[in-house]
C-alpha cells in the first residue's frame, strides 16, 4: 500500500520538471537582479542576488526532491554523491592547471598596458583567494547538486557521458 502511495507522489517526468523549474527560478531571479540594478540597488545586494541565482538548480532540486526520490532523504542522496573518493593526482593536476592559467593571464596582462599594470598591482594573494571563493560560490557549488548530482546522472542512464554533458 505504501509503495502505491509513493508511486503516486512521484513525478512522471522528473528530469523535465527539474529543468523547467530550474529555468523558472533562474528567470525570476534574473528579473529581480535587473530590477535591482535599474532601481539603483547597492552592488552588495546585486552581487548577493547573482550568487543566489547561481543556485537555481539546487533550489529546484530541493523543491522537487521528495517527488523525484520518494522515501529517500536528501542527506542520504548527498552522502551518496560524495561517496566516491577523488584521487590526489587528479585533484592536484586540476589545481596546477588553474594556477598555470592564472599565472599566464597575469603575465600576458602585465605586458599589455599601463592601465592593466595598475589593476594588477592590486592583485595579491588575498585578492586571488577572494576571487577563487567568490567564483566557487557563484558557480560550481550552486550548480553541482542539481545539474551534476541529479540531471547528469539521469541523462547518463540513457546516453553516453559526452552526449549527456552536452
Amino acid at each position: 500500500m505504501d509503495e502505491i502511495i509513493e508511486k503516486k507522489k512521484a513525478l512522471k517526468r522528473p528530469l523535465t520538471s527539474f529543468v523547467v523549474l530550474t529555468y523558472v527560478i533562474f528567470f525570476v531571479l534574473f528579473t529581480i537582479i535587473g530590477l535591482s540594478m535599474v532601481l539603483g540597488a547597492s552592488e552588495r545586494i546585486t552581487n548577493l542576488l547573482q550568487i543566489i541565482s547561481a543556485w537555481s538548480s539546487t533550489f529546484a532540486f530541493i523543491i522537487l526532491f521528495q517527488k523525484i526520490y520518494p522515501g529517500l532523504k536528501i542527506k542520504d542522496f548527498v552522502k551518496e554523491q560524495f561517496a566516491k573518493k577523488i584521487r590526489f593526482s587528479v585533484l592536484s593536476t586540476v589545481v596546477i592547471i588553474q594556477v598555470i592559467i592564472i599565472a599566464v593571464t597575469v603575465l600576458l596582462l602585465s605586458d599589455s598596458s599601463d592601465t592593466q599594470n595598475l589593476a594588477l598591482s592590486f592583485t595579491g594573494i588575498g585578492f586571488l583567494l577572494f576571487a577563487f571563493f567568490d567564483t566557487l560560490v557563484r558557480g560550481p557549488l550552486g550548480e553541482e547538486l542539481g545539474w551534476r548530482g541529479y540531471a547528469l546522472n539521469e541523462l547518463q542512464k540513457n546516453n553516453s557521458p559526452l552526449k549527456s554533458a552536452l
